[in-house]
């Protein structure tokens, strides 16, 4: 099977945790077509990556499709609970950073791309970054009321919320905010924790290369050194 992914997209980044969580013979590779195209809309359903091909030649598209057949194929190591309402739980970690984290974050990162476009800084920056505090919030308040991550294993909601808080981190400066999770005291014991797991310590630092280097090639495009 093959992960078609890009190294800084932290959709891609929780599948690929995830796959060397659980040791999986799958292959990470950059899709052959060039992102929004004709031909990439062709080859991929959904017109965007991750997408995993399996031995056969079919295609499952979307993050959270692809965590959950991978669940159901490969039991060993598991990353989605057994219970119905340990289910819940972690899809509620699931939903919360599609539903609401990324929806914070998305104009965030329109601001973000359109510095790197122009080298001009927006007068409403601070704005953008002030919509996502009360997503940050969100998160504090469902990890406090969810059970203790601290008594359970790695699980498939924690991962996608990682890969997007990497971006929150990442991002903050640009709006002039620092210690953006400051307060969140559950929030920052829950990072700790689930940074130490080596899978995705170790996709974080391949997503940070990955974003940082592409910031850099578009500063040079601008004539920023």
């Amino acid at each position: 099977m093959k992960l078609f992914n890009l190294d800084n997209s932290p959709f891609a980044a929780r599948v690929r945790m995830q796959i060397r969580h659980k040791g999986l013979p799958i292959d990470f590779v950059e899709p052959p077509e060039e992102l929004r195209t004709q031909k990439f809309r062709e080859a991929y359903p959904l017109g965007k990556v991750p997408a995993l091909e399996l031995d056969n030649g079919d295609m499952i598209a979307e993050s959270t499709a692809i965590m959950n057949y991978l669940e159901s194929v490969f039991p060993e190591t598991p990353m989605r609970p057994a219970g119905a309402i340990e289910q819940a739980q972690n899809e509620m970690l699931v939903r919360y950073t599609d539903n609401h984290l990324s929806l914070g974050l998305s104009p965030v990162f329109q601001e973000f791309f359109a510095l790197l476009n122009s080298q001009q800084v927006p007068d409403h920056k601070e704005g953008r970054f002030d919509l996502l505090m009360p997503e940050l919030r969100k998160l504090e308040r469902l990890l406090i009321q969810l059970p203790s991550y601290k008594e359970r294993e790695l699980q498939t909601g924690d991962l996608c919320v990682v890969g997007n808080l990497y971006y929150v981190n990442e991002l903050a400066s640009y709006f002039g905010k620092h210690d953006v999770l400051e307060g969140l005291n559950t929030v920052n014991s829950w990072l700790q924790w689930v940074m130490a797991y080596p899978a995705v310590a170790t996709e974080i630092d391949v997503m940070n290369e990955s974003h940082r280097a592409m910031v850099k090639s578009r500063s040079k495009q601008g004539g920023k050194t």
